[in-house]
């Protein structure tokens, strides 16, 4: 059991012209709180205020006082009640690092889902004879689409396009393919292979 604790009135001059708040319960109330905070408020305000003398004016020594006054009591209350914001942010910090998982999780099941699309295209791909029938883009290993920005590379659907690809874009569908950097007709045979067309 916790030993009682008193709490020290704040002291402030009588020419200030402010309530004291009344001596606290033990432990204290919300309402003790309450009036702990609205006390030092209206210090606060008083010494922000023209037209008031010296003597009128809160000093520092009295501001300081009523934020000890105010300290005082949050910590009493979070010594016998527990801190509720440590254990809410106890509770926040268990649920984010759920939700990192489940993003984790998220990121690998697209990942396989994409993987998963690639290679149903390559499928259909290999049906298809690119004369009558046109190729599915492919996208590149990374995950991006080799005809969208950053790339922008002209689009695979036919046979004819694999093969009248110039130098700079069969070195960059390669790239992404990582199919190794060698001789046009071999570079070419690797692309056709990665994205699933008949030889």
């Amino acid at each position: 059991m916790l030993a009682e604790h008193i709490i020290v009135l704040p002291r402030v001059r009588a020419s200030v012209q402010v309530v004291v708040p009344q001596q606290p319960q033990e432990p204290p109330s919300d309402h003790d709180f309450a009036a702990a905070t609205v006390y030092f408020a209206v210090l606060r305000t008083k010494s922000d205020e023209g037209g008031l003398t010296d003597e009128e004016r809160p000093n520092t020594i009295e501001l300081a006082d009523a934020i000890r006054y105010l300290e005082e009591i949050k910590d009493r209350i979070r010594v016998v009640r527990g801190d509720p914001l440590h254990e809410i942010l106890q509770e926040v910090r268990v649920i984010n690092d759920r939700l990192g998982r489940m993003d984790v999780r998220f990121d690998r099941m697209e990942a396989v889902q994409a993987d998963i699309l690639s290679r149903l295209d390559n499928v259909a791909n290999r049906a298809a004879d690119g004369v009558n029938t046109t190729f599915s883009v492919i996208p590149f290993r990374d995950g991006s689409m080799p005809t969208e920005h950053p790339h922008n590379l002209p689009p695979l659907h036919r046979l004819a396009a694999v093969n009248t690809l110039n130098r700079e874009h069969l070195n960059a569908y390669c790239a992404g393919y990582g199919i190794p950097a060698g001789r046009v007709a071999d570079m070419r045979i690797g692309l056709r292979m990665a994205i699933g067309m008949r030889e």
